[in-house]
């Protein structure tokens, strides 16, 4: 009786055990994501993918860059250095830098359109 009364606490605790720790990325979940972050020359794409989803659901990535849309390079290089300092994601150094260009070239400030006057535009010649 015993030892089937320890059999069943052990297959419950097991039971637990894989329910605790699933996966987190769910396939619709990563489909989504991989929408959402454009394809690029570069590794950028995928390390966002490997790197953010290794801590974050992709669920959770694809919310957080998406609200974060138009922050500036500055922004996004603190956010993951942010993520390697004090979260200890585990990114390479050369890695970081992929990462953040590709970030803010595809999530940062919006560029001006052509009929837009920037700031090499707006001075007039003299006479």
């Amino acid at each position: 009786m015993k030892r089937r009364v320890t059999l069943t606490l052990v297959i419950a605790g097991f039971s637990v055990a894989l329910l605790a720790f699933s996966p987190q990325v769910e396939d619709t979940d990563v489909d989504e994501l991989e929408a959402l972050l454009p394809d690029d020359d570069g590794d950028g794409k995928m390390l966002v993918m490997v790197y953010c989803t290794g801590c974050h659901s992709a669920a959770e990535t694809k919310h957080n860059i998406a609200g974060r849309k138009g922050s500036n390079k500055g922004t996004w290089g603190d956010l993951v250095n942010r993520m390697v300092t004090v979260r200890k994601a585990p990114i390479p150094r050369e890695d970081i830098k992929v990462i953040v260009d590709y970030l803010a070239k595809h999530f940062g400030p919006p560029l001006p359109s052509s009929g837009e006057a920037g700031p090499e535009d707006s001075q007039t010649e003299g006479p």
